[in-house]
C-alpha cells in the first residue's frame, strides 16, 4: 500500500496533538499551584527563636507543600531548611533557634514545591520598642 497525502496529513496531526497533549499534561499541575500567600514572623529574644508561619493552602500537604525556606540576616543567608509536607493543609510552621540583635534585618524567602515565591523581611526592634507593642 502506498502512503499518500492523506497519510502524510494525518501523521502530522497526531503528531501535533500529541505534543499539544504532552504540554498540557506538563503544566497543568502549574494552574493549581499556589504560592504562600502570607508570612508571619516573630522574634523572641529571650528564647533566641525564630517562629515562621506560612499561609499556603494545599488540598495535601504531602505533595502539594512549601519546600525550601532560606533565612538571610542582613542580606547574608544563614538558614536554609528543606521541608517533604507541610504542618496542616492550611500553613507550615517552624521554629528557627537564630541569635539576632535589634536592628538586624531578617528576611524569609519560602518556595513552593510546584511554583511561586514569596518573602517577607523583619527588623528586630530594640527591646524597649517590643514592650510599648500592642
Amino acid at each position: 500500500m502506498k502512503d499518500g497525502p492523506a497519510f502524510n496529513t494525518f501523521s502530522k496531526n497526531f503528531f501535533y496533538v500529541l505534543v499539544y497533549c504532552s504540554i498540557m499534561i506538563t503544566f497543568s499541575s502549574l494552574v493549581f499551584a499556589t504560592p504562600p500567600s502570607e508570612i508571619k514572623l516573630e522574634y523572641d529574644q529571650e528564647k533566641k527563636i525564630l517562629h515562621m508561619e506560612f499561609k499556603h493552602v494545599s488540598s495535601d500537604p504531602r505533595d502539594h507543600y512549601l519546600r525550601r525556606v532560606f533565612i538571610y540576616k542582613n542580606d547574608v543567608e544563614v538558614v536554609k531548611r528543606q521541608y517533604t509536607k507541610q504542618t496542616n493543609h492550611q500553613k507550615l510552621i517552624d521554629d528557627v533557634p537564630i541569635e539576632l540583635r535589634p536592628g538586624d534585618v531578617v528576611r524569609v524567602l519560602a518556595i513552593c514545591n510546584e511554583a511561586g515565591r514569596k518573602e517577607e523581611t523583619l527588623v528586630i526592634p530594640e527591646k524597649n520598642e517590643e514592650s510599648n507593642s500592642p
